[in-house]
């Protein structure tokens, strides 16, 4: 794991973009030491996300729309209609919801780190 010693409000700036192990130490002068353990926990959370906690409430979801889209059929018609040829497609629909909350996970993350270097920046120049 990179560790990436930050000193000074430039090198918020000069963060790496591509992903990839690194623990961010925060040496600011003027900023509490708390408040650089709480940014320095929470730019290395964000920074090093890798998507998969919202991969996995996508994929929840869509097996949770499963079941309610064949339960209500069922309860309606009388007739379970899920058949082996549905199970492809149904799989196809998971992954592909597992992997829209990854890429949305992803996004969110840098969105919040984003959000912290500005955070800091405004700490460190007041």
């Amino acid at each position: 794991m990179e560790h990436l010693n930050i000193d000074s409000a430039n090198k918020l700036v000069q963060i790496p973009s591509e992903r990839g192990e690194r623990k961010f130490v925060l040496n600011l002068p003027g900023i509490a030491i708390t408040e650089k353990k709480r940014y320095e926990g929470e730019l290395n959370k964000n920074y090093n996300d890798c998507g998969c906690k919202m991969g996995n409430i996508f994929s929840m979801i869509s097996v949770l729309l499963y079941l309610i889209y064949y339960g209500l059929q069922y309860l309606f018609t009388g007739i379970f209609s899920l058949s082996l040829s549905d199970i492809p497609s149904l799989l196809i629909l998971f992954l592909f919801s597992a992997g829209i909350g990854k890429y949305i996970g992803i996004q969110l993350s840098r969105m919040r780190v984003l959000k912290i270097i500005n955070e800091i920046k405004l700490l460190v120049q007041s």
